[in-house]
């Protein structure tokens, strides 16, 4: 079920992760992995603090630039979990790539995008994949009413200090 709910339309892993971000994302393409924002025009460090603000339910506070913070952002592109090659979405024309901490090399895609002044927002593999997660436990609880589903948050073990 992996690769197909990573394309699954609307519920899948692709566009949940997509409509969480809450940007301006084109159409999905059928079999691809990848989103491609329209011309949204945020600085890398104003696009990362929003990506912030929106998965901030899913456990993860922070998250890694690499490159420019103060380079605009015409064309962001995005995966799914660790399908963020690089190369793909600058072929597809991305001039900034959102992708996860297990889906890029440093020793490859992101010495490349440092050399090709591409930036790179990087999250946890976990993190991008939790809304189309959270939209299978939708999905399955239409098809099969009779079965409870539930959606398991990864909170990465963080405890406040107030517990």
């Amino acid at each position: 079920c992996h690769d197909l709910w990573d394309v699954f339309p609307e519920y899948g892993i692709r566009d949940s992760w997509a409509n969480t971000l809450d940007l301006d994302f084109e159409e999905s393409q059928d079999h691809s992995y990848y989103r491609y924002t329209q011309d949204i025009n945020m600085t890398v460090e104003e696009c990362a603090q929003h990506i912030i603000n929106k998965i901030k339910p899913y456990h993860q506070h922070g998250i890694e630039i690499i490159g420019d913070k103060t380079q605009i952002i015409h064309r962001l592109g995005i995966g799914t979990g660790a399908c963020t090659d690089t190369f793909e979405m600058y072929e597809e024309g991305a001039d900034a790539c959102l992708v996860s901490d297990d889906g890029v090399s440093n020793w490859i895609g992101v010495q490349w995008a440092v050399d090709h002044n591409i930036p790179l927002i990087v999250i946890n593999h976990m993190t991008c994949e939790a809304p189309g997660m959270e939209h299978m436990v939708e999905y399955l609880s239409k098809q099969f009413p009779e079965v409870t589903f539930t959606f398991v948050s990864n909170d990465y073990g963080i405890y406040h200090m107030d517990e």
